[in-house]
């Protein structure tokens, strides 16, 4: 395996591109892009995108060995089923048939993996991820019209849950990974990924909250968070979204922790784009009743982030430091679209 990997995230509002580099000490963060992106319409927003993605790896230089393409959250469908074996390979044979009954679309339409994680050897019950072929293909396809061909395509969750993984975090946990238009949530308990889950609210409806309460001009509100000043007043403002957040997250913990698989998750902690938002950790926490952090991964992992600009660490790095070391994580990788 080569020591230089490079992780990608073409996200809703931007495109970013972390390399790592294997080190005596560890990895760290040696080359990174963030470009936004804002557009309105589909067609302009791929124009746009490949303009970025080719500006990030210019023809014959980085990155165009060893990219791990990361699929988004709310584009994967996520179920737990019980399989017939242990051995991976003969489970790959039926997964797409154990299933197909809890699919909203036909089964061949689908791409189909499972996260079975090793340390449990007694355990069948597996977490199944199914992309439709169509958003995966359209995923390739901006790559391959961008020059790119990446090396492996993998889930938004079993990226954050490396990333947990590697920061030590071995303890019964939960992630949200606020994004602008979603947020990713994913528990854990010791080494073993137990839940994943895409919750359709993220930055744009607090934008859209911020906007609508306090009279402000459209984009004036995502302006404010990200650059992560909020007045009192625009705390108030988006206390209401915040509170639908908190709903959702709530329900899946109750639903979580009840079910047969589940665990009580005693910390909450936050990464993304909208996680500096003033107050909100105070308001998850209070909401929620238990604690709720913003992820620092300066002081879990400094060495990884070092060379990395202050201003990025609230948000830019956390993409891709999870997605690259995936290749060599072999239960990690086992969770592969391509």
């Amino acid at each position: 395996m080569s020591g230089k990997t490079w992780g990608l995230d073409v996200g809703s509002t931007g495109i970013k591109a972390v390399e790592l580099t294997r080190t005596w000490q560890g990895y760290r963060v040696t080359d990174y892009s963030y470009l936004p992106i804002r557009t309105l319409n589909q067609e302009e927003k791929r124009e746009v995108e490949l303009q970025a993605l080719r500006k990030v790896f210019p023809k014959s230089e980085k990155g165009r060995d060893g990219l791990i393409v990361a699929i988004a959250s709310h584009r994967t469908m996520v179920h737990r089923v019980s399989l017939p074996f242990q051995d991976r390979k003969r489970n790959q044979q039926v997964v797409k048939f154990e299933v197909e009954p809890l699919l909203p679309i036909p089964a061949e339409q689908v791409v189909v993996d499972f996260y079975l994680p090793k340390q449990n050897q007694n355990s069948r019950s597996a977490l199944v991820f199914a992309v439709p072929k169509e958003d995966l293909k359209e995923q390739l396809s901006l790559m391959q019209e961008a020059g790119l061909d990446p090396e492996s395509t993998i889930c938004e969750a079993m990226a954050l849950f490396w990333m947990v993984k590697n920061l030590g975090m071995n303890t019964s946990g939960a992630l949200l990974d606020v994004g602008h238009e979603k947020t990713t949530m994913i528990a854990w308990k010791g080494k073993t990924l137990t839940l994943a889950r895409s919750i359709p609210i993220g930055g744009a409806t607090l934008s859209r909250a911020l906007e609508q309460s306090l009279k402000m001009a459209p984009q004036e509100g995502r302006n404010l968070l990200e650059r992560g000043k909020l007045s009192t007043e625009g705390q108030a403002a988006i206390t209401p979204a915040l509170g639908r957040l908190t709903d959702e997250v709530r329900r899946t913990l109750i639903s979580h922790e009840s079910a047969a698989e589940g665990h009580p998750v005693e910390n909450i902690f936050l990464t993304g784009g909208c996680a500096a938002v003033p107050g909100v950790e105070n308001i998850l926490s209070a909401e929620l009743e238990r604690p709720v952090a913003t992820l620092e991964i300066e002081k879990k992992w400094p060495s990884l982030i070092r060379d990395v600009p202050k201003e990025y660490h609230n948000g830019s790095e956390r993409y891709h430091n999870h997605s690259k070391e995936s290749l060599s994580n072999n239960e990690l990788c086992s969770v592969c679209f391509r």
